[in-house]
């Protein structure tokens, strides 16, 4: 990521917005909103806006986000069950506190999302703060609840 970018995302303030979609902007967004992309897309929004507000409001999150056997495959190649996964990120987040800011981009295609997001992470111990990017992709499943997630990869 060039300087400037880093500049401008470690000054970014995320908006107090009640409308989530709204509140987590997409810089290049996908022009499918059929019924299935609308649902995906304000389930990844509910999911960015969880994990804002801290451990305990994500992992609740992530019971209505995720299905109960979903796979979950970190940036470091590890594919994890659900339970492990939120054990994983509560240890992610006594470390650094990361805030999840806005997309790049956000491709909705059949039952396939693609995120690229902007994030900020401040060190526990030091409080230096890193600007940040992450690629997400997620696949989703109709259940009775609406979609969920059944499989993730991040880099």
């Amino acid at each position: 990521m060039q300087q400037e970018q880093f500049a401008e995302v470690l000054s970014y303030q995320i908006p107090d917005e009640v409308d989530l979609v709204k509140k987590y902007p997409i810089l290049h967004p996908t022009t499918n909103h059929s019924e299935i992309a609308n649902e995906m897309h304000a389930a990844i929004v509910a999911e960015f806006d969880a994990w804002n507000q801290g451990y305990d409001a994500w992992a609740a999150q992530a019971d209505k986000f995720y299905v109960a056997n979903a796979a979950c495959t970190t940036a470091q190649d590890q594919t994890l069950a659900l339970d492990a996964y939120k054990s994983l990120v509560k240890t992610w987040i006594e470390d650094e506190e990361t805030k999840k800011l806005y997309f790049d981009s956000m491709l909705l295609s059949g039952d396939w999302a693609a995120i690229h997001y902007r994030t900020v992470s401040k060190n526990a111990e030091t409080g230096e703060a890193e600007a940040g990017d992450r690629m997400q992709f997620l696949h989703f499943v109709k259940t009775e609840d609406g979609v969920k997630v059944d499989a993730s990869w991040m880099k």
